[in-house]
Parts: C-alpha cells; sequence; structure tokens
C-alpha cells in the first residue's frame, strides 16, 4: 500500500471554469478577426486608389500624347466654299483632330474634352475624321466620363514675332476661324496647357504641357 504523501489528487473542470474558457476563447478569435478584417478593408482601399490613380495617370498621358499629335485637319465650308483647319478650343472644353486613333490603326480621328453634367468629371469623345465639319457628329455623340475627381481648365501658346524678337504668348481660346483671317492663313498653337485641377485640396493637380509639332501657318482660302 502506497503512503499518501505519494498520491496525486486530481479533479475534472467545472462547468463554470468551462464556459470561462471558452468566452475568453471567442473573445480572443473575435479580436483577432476584428483585427483581420480592418486591415483587409485598408488594404482593399488602399489598393483601390492606387489603381483609381493609376488609371487616371494612363488617361492624362494618352490625352498628352493626342495633344502632341494634333493635324491640321482641313473640311470644305460649302457655303464661303472654301477649306477650314479643324481646331477649336477655350478655356473649358477643346476639339482637335490627331493622328492618334484608339483601336483604329492609322486613321485620323477627332478628339473632344468638355466638363461633365454638374460639373463633375470630364466628357471624351473620339470619333473618326470624315471629310466633313466634325462638329455636328461631336455634339450628337455620347462620349465616355474620364477624370471624376478633376476638373480641367486650358490655354494655349503660340510666338509672336515683335521687334525681332520672338516672344511667348498665352490665349484663352483657339479659334481657326478667327484666327489670322485677313491674311487667308490659320495655324494650330505651339502648344496647348492643360491644368487638371484635383477637387480636394489635399489632392495634388497635374498640369501638362503639350507642344504641338505641326503648326505651322496654312492656306485656307
Amino acid at each position: 500500500m502506497k503512503p499518501i504523501s505519494s498520491l496525486v489528487l486530481t479533479r475534472a473542470f467545472t462547468l463554470l471554469e468551462l464556459l470561462i474558457a471558452i468566452t475568453l476563447s471567442v473573445m480572443v478569435m473575435m479580436t483577432l478577426a476584428m483585427g483581420m478584417y480592418i486591415v483587409t478593408q485598408d488594404w482593399q482601399r488602399t489598393g483601390d486608389r492606387l489603381e483609381s490613380s493609376l488609371d487616371d495617370s494612363l488617361i492624362i498621358l494618352q490625352l498628352e500624347r493626342a495633344l502632341e499629335s494634333a493635324f491640321p485637319h482641313t473640311y470644305l465650308e460649302r457655303e464661303k466654299n472654301v477649306r477650314i483647319v479643324f481646331f477649336e478650343g477655350n478655356k473649358e472644353q477643346l476639339s482637335w483632330v490627331s493622328t492618334v486613333s484608339p483601336g483604329q490603326g492609322n486613321e485620323l480621328s477627332v478628339w473632344n474634352i468638355k466638363p461633365g453634367k454638374k460639373n463633375e468629371g470630364l466628357i471624351l469623345t473620339v470619333l473618326p475624321a470624315l471629310a466633313g465639319n466634325p462638329t455636328e457628329r461631336l455634339e450628337k455623340a455620347e462620349g465616355i466620363e474620364i477624370l471624376s475627381d478633376y476638373e480641367v481648365r486650358f490655354s494655349y501658346i503660340y510666338f509672336q514675332d515683335s521687334l525681332g524678337e520672338i516672344e511667348t504668348k498665352w490665349a484663352d481660346d483657339w479659334s481657326i476661324l478667327e484666327w489670322d483671317n485677313e491674311r487667308g492663313q490659320a495655324r494650330l498653337p505651339a502648344g496647348v496647357r492643360v491644368l487638371f485641377e484635383h477637387r480636394e485640396e489635399s489632392e495634388r493637380s497635374v498640369e501638362i504641357i503639350a507642344p504641338i509639332w505641326v503648326n505651322e501657318p496654312i492656306t485656307q482660302f
């Protein structure tokens, strides 16, 4: 017979102790799950912002490329029986013809950028450049919404010879129909400055200056 001192006394957990242990385990699991959910949501939001930022950057780069490749496309003005170079722009919108033609190979395309409805974002329209005046087709076409967080401002660069010195000038609008009309010549601007202003003051705005390489005077008459 073993001595009493060598006996090990054991007992089972009580129901209360089991409930407490289970409750603590559930609380720990819920805390871990909540932390994981918060981390996942933050990661998702960061990923969405990054994806949106990349999309906006690609769109702006494509617009810059299309502006640099502006082309002095002409159409026949039947009432006056003259050919007109198509390029119309002001502070808020711009229409031009470019050699950049997404999905259309080497064809010329008409581009138009204007404010969206209620000035929310921008509307971009791209159409094939046909023989006639593109204005009516642009008015009837439905563009796509782009850069929903931005507003756009245009200004136009040209060079003026003043007493033998070339000065850089800026214009708020550019209409081929009015430009240099007395001499029967027209030209595209030397470049276009585009300011994409973010609606949130804390976010950075984007500015591009796109030089237009084909801007020699063109005889219209």
